[in-house]
Order: C-alpha cells, then sequence, then structure tokens
C-alpha cells in the first residue's frame, strides 16, 4: 500500500539524487546533471508554492519511493513523477499520480 505526504526541507536531498539519476535524466525534457546548490534554491521556492505541490510516495513502511510534483497553471497542470529505480516495475507510478490528483483535488 502507498501513501502520499507533501514534501519537507528533509526531503531536498533525496529528491535531488532522484533527480539526477540516470534513467530519470534521460525521461527529462532537461538531461543535464543538477549541482545540489541549485536544488536546494529551486527546491526552497517551490516548497513554499502553493500551485506546485510536490509529494511524497511512501510504502507501507513508511519507506521513500519516489514522488509525484504538480504544476499547477489555472485549471492545468504539469506532472512530474519518479519512482527510485529500486522501486520501478510495481506500478508505483501511476499509483502515485492517483494518489498526488486526490490530494491536489480535494
Amino acid at each position: 500500500m502507498l501513501q502520499v505526504r507533501l514534501a519537507n526541507f528533509h526531503d531536498c536531498r533525496k529528491l535531488w539524487e532522484w533527480r539526477n539519476e540516470t534513467n530519470t535524466r534521460n525521461s527529462s525534457f532537461n538531461i543535464d546533471l543538477i549541482s545540489y546548490d541549485d536544488h536546494k534554491a529551486w527546491f526552497s521556492t517551490r516548497i513554499k508554492d502553493p500551485d506546485t505541490p510536490i509529494f511524497i510516495v511512501e510504502d507501507s513502511d513508511g519507506l521513500r519511493v519516489g514522488y509525484v510534483r504538480f504544476d499547477i497553471v489555472g485549471s492545468d497542470a504539469d506532472t512530474s513523477v519518479s519512482i527510485d529505480e529500486n522501486h520501478r516495475g510495481k506500478g508505483y507510478g501511476s499509483k502515485a499520480i492517483q494518489l498526488g490528483c486526490r490530494n491536489v483535488l480535494q
């Protein structure tokens, strides 16, 4: 069973690690490595923005297995999702999007 929670500052490094993972980068619009300082500055801004909710996906043991982020503009939203490479292939990505949408639409 998966659950989502809003990201907090303690999640910054983990999101950076997921973002810079090779397969994640290869599937991204921007395939470049991101420095931790640049990521931290971006994350510090986004974590406070109500139009950019970032949810951490956790398994039933509370282990962080990925994230889903929404960039909301009006009634539209771009979605970004990444599942830890050790937990891919389990259907977590689609479940993360579903859980994140439920939270955004509440």
